[in-house]
């Protein structure tokens, strides 16, 4: 028995039987899909539409080719926007520079100042050089593209919780000075490819974990204080952010996790 996808209404059709599951969630297929591997049960009754006790099995063939498909159009969109992110810096950068700078201190996260406020979503944007620019730009890059790659939902809210919450510390704990840069963000995102494979515990999630304490697990250096113009509180508070948000966000992930997964 196989299972198609309508495009009509979003409905789920059962070609055995003709029946139309309208409370079927995509992305709990998905997850089931995942987590059981060849087989997925819900219930069913021939030609009422009315979910009933029954068994489908679906084909996992099709059903994975249309998974795959779904998953490669999403990476594609997911890196087509950090790549842009990654643009819209330079471009900013570039701004910046012509105008001497001057944006930093309008823009900048000052702390315990209202007029700083806005530099917790602004100040990632900011950078106080080419080089600053130039150093944050592969670690971006390399860390964003795990996250395209391994997680397929709650980007938004993921990185939402690092900017705010790694700036509001900021903002409430910092130094007083003018705080810039993309590396509080960079920071959120190693805390929380780091948290997420201890949290989630699958062989998708430890690989990106590991890849990314080797490739940078010594940066962790940038949170200790003593390193002139380096915002250290940000660095902190970003990993920090990040592992909450690995503890508060679950992102899905196209893998198995190690333990816990229900046999059939």
């Amino acid at each position: 028995m196989r299972l198609y996808v309508s495009q009509q209404r979003g409905a789920h059709v059962c070609a055995a039987h003709r029946c139309e599951l309208h409370d079927l969630d995509p992305a709990e297929i998905d997850a089931a899909l995942c987590e059981q591997g060849r087989k997925w049960h819900h219930h069913c009754i021939a030609g009422t539409g009315h979910l009933r006790t029954g068994v489908l099995h679906v084909d996992a063939f099709n059903f994975n080719d249309m998974v795959n498909r779904d998953y490669i159009r999403a990476f594609v969109r997911r890196t087509a926007t950090l790549a842009a992110f990654v643009a819209l810096l330079w471009v900013i950068q570039i701004i910046n520079w012509l105008a001497g700078y001057g944006l930093n201190p309008t823009f900048g996260l000052i702390p315990r100042h209202i007029s700083g406020l806005d530099g917790i979503i602004a100040s990632p944007l900011l950078h106080g050089s080419f080089a600053h620019l130039m150093a944050n730009t592969p670690p971006l890059l390399v860390m964003g593209g795990l996250l395209a790659a391994t997680a397929t939902r709650a980007l938004l809210a993921v990185n939402a919780v690092v900017i705010g919450t790694g700036g509001g510390l900021v903002w409430l704990f910092g130094s007083t000075a003018i705080h810039i840069g993309a590396s509080g963000l960079i920071f959120g995102w190693f805390g929380f490819l780091v948290a997420r494979g201890l949290v989630d515990r699958s062989l998708v999630t430890l690989g990106a974990a590991l890849l990314t304490g080797f490739l940078y697990g010594s940066i962790l250096w940038g949170v200790l204080p003593g390193q002139p113009g380096v915002s250290w509180e940000g660095h902190l508070f970003g990993a920090i952010a990040g592992a909450v948000a690995a503890l508060l966000i679950r992102t899905h992930v196209h893998a198995p996790r190690l333990s816990g997964v229900d046999q059939m």
